[in-house]
């Protein structure tokens, strides 16, 4: 029986809801389940990483985890559409997270300096 993927199911850009929509499709079933799975296992592994304090260490995560990914999906026995459209999906969470951390990172810094520049200033 065809099951129909809540077009939210991978997120809500239109690459993920395209992507669902691919899978709601007759004779996509084992598909949708090889997709949903690799992709919860990668969301789990990005979500862990954020419990490390560590800019440095969760940005390098994220690119071993993001790397691990593509080679994963690449040799998925999936049509290529939904591969292209799982990879994209990965790709933008995996940015997502990269930005937060160069962020916090230069959050991080900017506080330092300000921090020396008001030790200089006071002359503590």
């Amino acid at each position: 029986m065809k099951k129909e993927l809540d077009p939210n199911t991978f997120g809500d850009s239109d690459a993920a809801i395209t992507l669902a929509k691919i899978l709601s499709q007759e004779g996509y079933e084992k598909y949708c389940k090889r997709a949903s799975t690799k992709y919860h296992e990668f969301c789990e592994m990005m979500w862990a990483i954020y419990s490390i304090e560590d800019n440095s260490l969760r940005s390098a995560l994220f690119h071993l985890v993001m790397d691990d990914a593509r080679k994963r999906v690449s040799a998925m026995n999936v049509p290529e559409e939904v591969r292209s459209y799982l990879l994209n999906i990965m790709n933008a969470v995996y940015k997502k997270d990269i930005k937060h951390c160069t962020e916090a990172t230069l959050g991080k810094k900017a506080k330092e300096q300000r921090e020396r520049s008001l030790e200089k200033i006071l002359g503590t």
